[in-house]
């Protein structure tokens, strides 16, 4: 009997192993994704210039 408790307890123990270490790859794979992605995207971006200006009546028409 205290064997089948033990082995049932690791078996629990190697469950919970398990999916934390499915979670730190899934979390590493999203992390790497999201990283690549902002990566290829710094260099699309637009650099702008200036910023807002009152506008005069007589521009808007």
């Amino acid at each position: 009997m205290l064997v089948t408790l033990s082995a049932s307890v690791l078996s629990q123990y190697t469950q919970r192993v398990r999916l934390f270490r499915r979670v730190l790859l899934v979390l590493g794979v999203a992390a790497a994704i999201g990283g690549v992605a902002r990566m290829a995207g710094k260099d699309q971006a637009v650099p702008t210039k200036g910023g807002w200006r009152q506008l005069d009546h007589d521009t808007l028409r």
